[in-house]
């Protein structure tokens, strides 16, 4: 079998995510889908190869984007047919955060994306329950321990949690998408090490 395709490889991560949630229920009927709304500078950032897939879907308004590593935006327009979300819409508010593991491999971790802060409840309540809750003597671990999502602390379904890790190691398997995966991730851990040292905690919201 040979190597798979840059898009295979991100039909394939969609197909593992296809029928799976992060909740049982609509978790849109909490915020009134907020991950839906938006304004021309507000969307999902896109993975490496991911635009040309959208190029004729009505659903979403892809644009440049001066963050995201250069790669486009997709600006939701409110409706869309499910089967063509893209990646990031399909694991909202989570991401599978890539860091190195044992024997020179990579590890991939469930987290809680520290830029769904402002937008969605899940979030909120989750670190709004257990962001206080840290004891790490690794500065790493310390920052992100809060955003680490798992059945058990964190309400979220055990079977998206471990289709979302199976997509991300889907998308390692081509070199551009693997790049994309790790850059990101150490934004990511930048941002949740800049929001701990200056003390960013949300609260919990009262209707969840």
């Amino acid at each position: 079998m040979g190597l798979m395709t840059q898009e295979e490889c991100i039909r394939g991560a969609y197909g593992l995510l296809e029928t799976v949630t992060p909740l049982r229920g609509d978790c849109g009927r909490l915020c009134g889908k907020a991950c839906c709304k938006g304004d021309e500078n507000t969307g999902m950032w896109l993975l490496p190869g991911e635009e040309k897939l959208l190029e004729h879907r009505k659903d979403f308004h892809v644009r440049t984007c001066q963050d995201n590593a250069g790669y486009p935006l997709a600006v939701c327009r409110g409706r869309c047919a499910r089967e063509y979300r893209p990646f990031a819409c399909r694991i909202y508010p989570l991401f599978p955060l890539v860091t190195p593991g044992k024997e020179g491999g990579l590890k991939i971790t469930a987290i809680y994306d520290p830029r769904s802060t402002s937008n969605c409840l899940l979030t909120q309540y989750a670190l709004g329950r257990y962001g206080s809750s840290v004891n790490s003597a690794n500065p790493l671990e310390d920052s992100l321990s809060p955003y680490i999502a798992t059945a058990r602390r964190r309400g979220i379904t055990p079977s998206f949690l471990i289709r979302l890790r199976k997509a991300g190691a889907m998308l390692l398997a081509d070199q551009e998408l693997r790049q994309y995966l790790l850059d990101t991730s150490r934004f990511l851990i930048e941002l949740a090490e800049l929001r701990q040292k200056v003390g960013v905690s949300p609260t919990l919201p009262r209707n969840l």
